[in-house]
């Protein structure tokens, strides 16, 4: 997948006073953190392989991109406490669920007491997300996780054991299709529509590239990939308020599921895939219209270093104007 640059009539609509505004490079480098082992299970559940209905779910076509469907546990955790272990007053669990043939894997866990601390890994991919500290009474979704199989650790609160039940796991979302695409060939990228370019193949358009990211987020155990835009503001004061489309996330639910892709681009015109970043925060839905087709997110933490707040401007254009719009068609590189 490439970031491309996707030439299309574009029209915002403001109201009160014109305004523009320059794009705002975000302070830092980009992040280049170094590669985390992964931590191996002490107990593994093996999910069925997929059904015929959940096969034929796999061809679903539309928008926004689905990338996953929703899985059903075919009964509740049952993780003997034998495979719990203890370390300065504190339990501590890493166990697996593996869902056949998957290329991604995301775990949608309820937390039944407050204080615990989560981390996710894949034995595909030397990558720790985490420490994540969940609210107890709000399911969330882990991190997309490479391949299909993914790893939990959670470690509790002192004082609390594991026969209070701690946490049970609601489903997982089953993705047919990696955001990366990790194993694909650089050959093979660029299956999008010819009406898309190369970002890195125009100079003028770099800058503000670094403002776009693509996301993959779940709804209902679906999960979805789209494209979006980090915004500056009249303070400029880096802010990371996010545009993106009401037909990708328009509950708030979405906006929690985030995890976004940075810099997901060629270093230069025709040249190799760039090293990208990620973020598994999730963002606030601030605002959203159906009408219009916006919505309006604010990230749970920084941006990565490097991106850039893009600039905008409510002048009215004037006819015949050439504009271009920087995402990621079909999940492809910019």
């Amino acid at each position: 997948m490439k970031k491309m640059l996707f030439l299309l009539g574009l029209l915002i609509a403001f109201q009160g006073p014109a305004a523009t505004l320059d794009p705002l490079p975000f302070p830092g480098e980009k992040r280049d953190e170094a590669p985390q082992k992964a931590f191996q299970a002490d107990w593994t559940l093996v999910l069925p392989p997929l059904t015929e209905t959940e096969g034929k779910a796999l061809k679903t076509t539309g928008t926004p991109m689905q990338v996953g469907i929703g899985r059903s546990l075919p009964k509740p955790l049952d993780i003997p406490e034998s495979r719990w272990k203890q370390q300065d007053g504190q339990w501590r669990l890493r166990f697996a669920i593996v869902s056949p043939k998957a290329s991604g894997i995301r775990l949608q866990i309820a937390v039944k007491v407050p204080g615990s601390v989560w981390r996710f890994a894949s034995p595909r991919q030397d990558k720790v997300y985490g420490p994540i500290y969940p609210q107890e009474d709000t399911p969330f979704w882990s991190p997309v996780l490479f391949g299909e199989e993914g790893v939990a650790e959670v470690i509790l609160p002192k004082g609390t054991s594991p026969q209070e039940k701690p946490f049970e796991v609601l489903g997982i979302s089953h993705l047919y299709i990696h955001p990366l695409s990790l194993e694909k060939d650089l050959s093979d990228v660029g299956a999008s529509g010819s009406c898309n370019v190369d970002v890195m193949c125009h100079p003028e358009w770099s800058l503000t590239a670094d403002a776009v990211a693509k996301y993959v987020y779940t709804s209902a155990g679906n999960s979805f990939l789209c494209t979006g835009t980090l915004l500056n503001n009249m303070r400029e004061d880096f802010r990371p308020y996010f545009l993106t489309a009401n037909h990708c996330i328009s509950r708030v639910g979405e906006a929690n599921s985030m995890h976004s892709y940075w810099f997901f681009e060629r270093t230069s015109c025709g040249g190799p895939i760039d090293d990208f970043a990620e973020l598994t925060g999730g963002a606030s839905l601030l605002n959203h219209g159906e009408d219009t087709d916006f919505s309006i997110l604010k990230l749970r933490e920084d941006p990565p270093g490097g991106a850039v707040f893009a600039g905008w401007s409510s002048d009215p254009l004037a006819p015949h104007t050439f504009v271009a719009g920087i995402h990621h068609p079909s999940g492809d590189l910019e």
